[in-house]
């Protein structure tokens, strides 16, 4: 019986040595980058960057700006959202002569729920350099 016992406790010590060493190779890794945030580099053009996140972001979904190609969401084959119209979608505002106030603008990306409760406008999640980005693009 000892032997058993022995022999059982040798496996199950091996066994976790095993399930430990598997995870090993993952806490050396790099974590995971988000492919949705834009790190504007220090030569970057903060307006060009803020005109590349209108697109990625959704914002052309329901906001109209001039010079941006118009996005057209769909559901169940019926159209939903057309950046198209005089105010936009939904009657998000049209941001083509927006002339923004910075920093109104800051803490309406951060949170618009907080700003005004009850909005259609979604909190994207948004770090402070694709925010700054997004106002450039606004201001040119």
């Amino acid at each position: 019986m000892t032997r058993t016992a022995s022999l059982g406790a040798t496996l199950l010590v091996v066994a976790g040595l095993l399930l430990a060493l598997s995870f090993a190779p993952w806490a050396s890794q790099e974590p995971a980058v988000d492919p949705t945030v834009v790190r504007p580099s220090p030569t970057s053009d903060p307006a060009a960057v803020g005109r590349t996140l209108f697109s990625i972001k959704g914002c052309a979904t329901c906001h109209r700006h001039d010079g941006l190609p118009a996005e057209r969401v769909t559901q169940g084959g019926q159209v939903v959202a057309a950046s198209r119209s005089l105010t936009g979608a939904s009657g998000a505002p049209d941001l083509t002569d927006y002339d923004p106030d910075p920093g109104f603008v800051r803490v309406w990306l951060r949170d618009p729920e907080a700003v005004r409760p009850g909005t259609r406008m979604p909190n994207l999640g948004l770090s402070e350099e694709e925010i700054a980005a997004l106002l450039a693009f606004l201001e040119e």
